[in-house]
């Protein structure tokens, strides 16, 4: 594809923004938008312009950042003019861009950095992007940090654990101290199939900053289904649940990302014995939920046990590093 082609392909994405946009960011406020604009969030001020003249350029009135369709597309999924050119181009089924590696600058619109919308399509995008391997990766040093981070090779080698350098925004917040996210891939508990992406923010010194979902609640398979066989442990959040794991010596172990997901687990066919490590809450809602689950497998004739720590206000990935503070004060 040469640069009139681009052209070419800036002008088609426009005739069909409205459908790029769903497809990247969902389905628009319909109390909010009308002919001339769809508007998405509850406030409606991301706005995309149908109307003649206006159509395919957007505006969000929050930040007021704006541009083209392939500047949206640019901001959405964190890529280059020419990324953006070639994402078009394989979404409308053609062939990529091939360009020298300076692009004019007259073409070349500039990139926007926008809120990125809570979307599972933007969250696997980012997700398989990164690099498989966990290892040596800031991400990976955050977990050791947490003192949960000693992983077998399935776990960190290709896994549903993966590191993304420099991604530091989340709904419209950019990190300043940010050095990049640690990514988990939420999959359908039942089939398997992929429904959004998990991320941890870290800083420098390897600490947490913020955390969130791109997409739909599932569970982060921290062991692949081939290790599972009949015996699986669940928890809450990734960094309990890796802990319970090597506190407990327990079976390959899934993340439930949160209470209600761990309450909601269904029951799996070919589990036989189920594992659960509740978080010790002090509203108790965690132990609630993780009881309403045990409850629900168990009525199912499967093998359950549960395990929750002894003090309030704890996990287990609290417990393990407050276990080690104590050994090293000894």
């Amino acid at each position: 594809m040469d640069y009139k082609s681009a052209i070419e392909l800036v002008r088609k994405a426009r005739e069909h923004c409205d459908q790029i946009f769903i497809h990247l960011i969902g389905n628009p406020n319909p109390h909010r938008s009308n002919s001339a604009g769809m508007r998405w969030h509850d406030d409606g001020k991301l706005l995309l312009n149908l109307a003649a003249g206006k159509r395919g350029t957007w505006h969000n009135f929050s930040t007021e950042e704006h541009g083209d369709v392939c500047a949206f597309v640019q901001a959405e999924l964190n890529l280059s003019w020419r990324e953006a050119i070639d994402w078009l181009a394989s979404w409308f089924g053609s062939s990529t861009l091939s360009l020298p590696a300076s692009t004019p600058s007259k073409i070349s619109p500039v990139a926007v950095a926008r809120p990125q919308k809570e979307t599972k399509t933007f969250g696997l995008e980012l997700f398989h992007k990164s690099h498989p391997s966990l290892e040596n990766s800031p991400g990976y040093a955050y977990l050791q940090k947490r003192l949960c981070g000693f992983l077998p090779t399935e776990v960190v080698e290709g896994g549903s654990l993966r590191f993304s350098p420099g991604h530091r925004r989340m709904e419209g917040r950019t990190f300043p101290n940010c050095i990049g996210a640690l990514l988990a891939l939420i999959t359908d508990a039942t089939t398997g199939e992929p429904t959004g992406c998990h991320r941890t923010f870290i800083d420098a010194n390897f600490d947490r900053i913020e955390r969130g979902i791109l997409g739909n609640q599932g569970v982060i398979r921290l062991f692949p289904d081939h290790l599972v066989e009949t015996t699986l442990a669940v928890g809450e959040g990734i960094e309990t649940c890796l802990s319970a794991h090597l506190l407990l010596e327990g079976p390959p172990v899934w993340s439930c990302i949160n209470a209600g997901g761990l309450s909601g687990l269904p029951v799996l066919n070919g589990v036989e014995a189920l594992t659960i490590y509740a978080d010790n809450d002090e509203n108790e809602i965690g132990q609630r939920k993780a009881r309403q689950a045990f409850e629900r497998w168990r009525e199912a004739g499967v093998a359950v046990t549960l395990h929750v720590p002894r003090a309030t206000s704890v996990d287990f990935n609290k417990m393990l590093v407050e276990l080690v503070s104590l050994e090293v004060a000894e």
